[in-house]
């Protein structure tokens, strides 16, 4: 069983679009003889039935006739419950990965692996991998999961989080920080030379973008969110 060196590393940090990150899935594909990589969005699941694929790269010349950018999940499938709810990665083969994974097909002598992504901001995502069994058995499960975990980490701050952050002003994030020293509404109107009640206009703000109740939340949510350190 092989302990791979990921060959990726030098162009991680070098990430900032789809384009590069389609390549590292693409080199991931490669090492690890995957044929099938799915990046999916589990964050609506199951109460909807479709998935979003973030990532789908076919490591084959051919085209793939299957419409894989979004996927119909029935709310029992073993697989995407494991996803959805597990923080263990798993392989699955036979008749559980034929009924689970059925959307792709041509599953003789595959092997399926899943790892899972839960983020600090409480968003769940998962790798779903197809590769030949006996291809997939060169590699331990460790080694896998650490390779996604690394891309998957930048992959979020670049592609994902950006997208979903609220927009914070400068001066809320300001209020934001000073919040987080511990300073009140009347000390952070003083170190900013703004009046009390504009200070109060700006948290309030600030509570309804983050979604959160009081200043206690919106500085842990902040944290979380990577607005602050």
């Amino acid at each position: 069983m092989q302990n791979s060196v990921p060959t990726f590393l030098p162009d991680l940090d070098l990430a900032i679009n789809r384009l590069d990150f389609y390549r590292l899935f693409k080199a991931l594909c490669v090492q690890f003889d995957f044929e099938l990589l799915m990046l999916v969005d589990m964050n609506n699941w199951p109460d909807e039935r479709h998935i979003e694929a973030l990532m789908v790269v076919i490591n084959s010349d051919e085209r793939s006739e299957l419409d894989l950018d979004t996927i119909s999940i029935d709310q029992d499938n073993a697989i995407f419950n494991s996803l959805r709810n597990s923080m263990l990665s798993s392989k699955w083969v036979g008749e559980q990965l034929v009924s689970d994974f059925d959307f792709c097909g041509n599953l003789d002598e595959m092997t399926a692996f899943s790892a899972p992504m839960h983020t600090p901001h409480g968003r769940h995502f998962g790798f779903c991998v197809l590769s030949k069994t006996d291809k997939m058995q060169n590699y331990a499960i460790e080694t896998i999961k650490h390779s996604l975990d690394l891309v998957f980490d930048r992959f979020f701050q670049k592609i994902i989080l950006p997208v979903t952050l609220p927009v914070i002003s400068s001066r809320e994030l300001e209020v934001i920080r000073w919040s987080s020293e511990g300073k009140t509404s009347v000390e952070i109107a003083i170190i900013l030379g703004l009046s009390e009640h504009t200070i109060n206009s700006y948290t309030t703000k600030i509570l309804q973008k983050l979604h959160v109740v009081n200043r206690a939340q919106m500085v842990a949510k902040a944290i979380r969110m990577g607005l602050i350190q």
